[in-house]
Parts: structure tokens; sequence; C-alpha cells
């Protein structure tokens, strides 16, 4: 097995994995290392564990091509940081990552049963992790607005904005009427401007979200948030929520940006999405729900692997 990545990824990929697989067999190759592709093909490896798809870290050119390189020489499974909360929990795929994955390709009849006492586990911790202790949510009438790092893979790739003021801007002209605050991503140092907007920074993404009326990003974790915390939420670009009608996603016309306010997902079908994330988690820490005994993709990998 070859364990491919570069900075924390392959640490995060031994820390999920290591009571699944027999890490003795594997060996890592670092992206960034010069000899990666030479390395790579003299290993000759029978089963790939790659961190990622793409970047826009650079060099750009040269990673994204070497991205390329593991999946033609054997078969592939692409790691990503899960969803909630992220920082706890990897994601496994024999796709791809984001909007490319399988997850993002189930539709709404493909979603399993719901497991009502492992999703509520599940979403009790998240809340936990992302709430303070004795937080009462407080719903209000603004439109929460969550920005994304302008060069994020799933921005260039699966987003009609790559450029997040044009997306303030879109989105005040959009609600004229409407309270908004805007939430830029914690690690974009970026000063956008403002014409009526609220523009914080202060506080958690989850304390905005449960004040909030609705939730609006292009492809942001954000949205599974709000999914999680019970608030309706829109999205603007493709991701994992995709044609599943969990939330609302947006055709592209301007004209029919306001119709998101009066979406409202059906219980049991998000119920059912959230359980399919919940349960394709692999977790970080020992104190967080684990569902490795249902997660499709660990058992195919567990056939392939054996």
């Amino acid at each position: 097995m070859a364990c491919v990545g570069y900075d924390f990824q392959a640490a995060r990929l031994e820390q999920a994995l290591a009571d699944t697989l027999d890490f003795s067999l594997m060996r890592t190759f670092d992206l960034r290392a010069d000899d990666y592709h030479e390395n790579l093909m003299a290993f000759a490896p029978d089963i790939v564990l790659q961190y990622g798809s793409e970047t826009t870290d650079e060099p750009m050119a040269t990673l994204n091509e070497r991205y390329r390189v593991a999946p033609r020489l054997a078969p592939t499974w692409f790691a990503e940081n899960a969803w909630l909360p992220q920082k706890d929990y990897l994601y496994l795929d024999a796709q791809g990552v984001a909007d490319q994955s399988s997850v993002a390709r189930i539709t709404a009849a493909q979603l399993p049963p719901t497991d009502r006492r492992r999703l509520d586990d599940t979403l009790a911790a998240y809340r936990h992790r992302a709430l303070p202790a004795g937080a009462v949510p407080r719903r209000g009438g603004f439109l929460l607005l969550c920005l994304q790092m302008p060069r994020d893979t799933v921005i260039v790739r699966a987003s009609p904005f790559q450029d997040m003021q044009a997306l303030i801007d879109v989105v005040e002209s959009a609600f004229p009427e409407l309270a908004i605050v805007v939430r830029p991503h914690p690690g974009d140092p970026s000063a956008y401007r403002t014409r009526r907007a609220d523009l914080r920074r202060d506080g958690t993404v989850a304390e905005w979200i449960v004040q909030a009326r609705l939730v609006l990003a292009c492809n942001s974790t954000t949205l599974l948030e709000a999914m999680a915390l019970g608030v309706p939420a829109a999205a603007l670009g493709r991701g994992v929520f995709s044609n599943k009608g969990v939330c609302w996603e947006w055709d592209g016309d301007l004209a029919h940006l306001h119709t998101c306010l009066d979406f409202r997902p059906d219980r049991e079908r998000l119920d059912a999405f959230l359980w399919e994330l919940a349960r394709r988690q692999i977790p970080l820490s020992a104190d967080m729900p684990d569902h490795r005994p249902f997660n499709p993709v660990l058992r195919d990998l567990r056939q392939r692997y054996s």
C-alpha cells in the first residue's frame, strides 16, 4: 500500500486507520518531494490511499500532475476531512472528494434508512463540540452568508463564485430588505466591503448558525453544519449535498435566488442524509461516536486490502 499526501495528511490517515489496516505494509510518499514520481513508480503499489485529488497550493501545476500519478497505477481511495466536525473525522472515498465523491452522487432514493440512535449520538457529540455549554439557539431574522477560501479547490471547481467579494455583492442585491451577516472563512485575512451587511469574525460559526434564519454558502461545510443544527441551508455550488433535496440548490438564475428563503427540508430525508454522512466518518479521537462497522467505504477497502 502507498500512502500519498503532504504536510499533516499522512499522519491523519494513519491515525484514522491504524486499528483497521496493517500499516507495516505501507510506505508513505510525499507529493512535495522531487523524487515522488520516481519512487512511487518503483514501489508499484497494489493499492493507494491518497489525501485529496488536487490542490491550489503552490507549486500548483506540479502538485496536481503528481496527484494524477497514483490513480493511474493502482486502485486508489481518496481521503479528506469529514464533516461533523471536520477536525475530529476523516472521510475515504473510492471515486474522489467533495463534489466528486460517491456520496455526492447518491440520490435521495439511494439514502440508507436512518439509524436514529447512532445519528442522535453523532449530532449530540457535534453540538457539544461546536456550541458553548448551555447555549440556547435564538433563531433570528437574518441571513448568514458563509464565505470560503477564494482559492479552495471546491470553489475553483464547483462554485459559480470564485470571488468572495462578488458573492457578497450579489447576495446584498438579492435580499434588499433582509438583514445579512457575512462570516469570512477564519483562514482568509481579506478585507471585504459591504454596503449594509454586518461583517463578523467574532464567535464561532456554529454560534452564528443557530441564530440565523437561513445559511447561504457556495459549497462550504457550514451548510452541513446548518443541517445538523436544524437551520435551513441554501447552496450556490455543488457538493456532497447535491441532488438530494436536503438543501436549497441554486439554478444559476439571479432572479430565483430569493426563493431560497421559502425552503424547508423534508425531515426524514434530511436525517437519512445526515446518517449517510455520519456512518462514513472515521473518528480521529476515541471520544467521538464510531460507526465504522456501518461504513461502506471501509468494508470495500478491507476486502481489497485483505
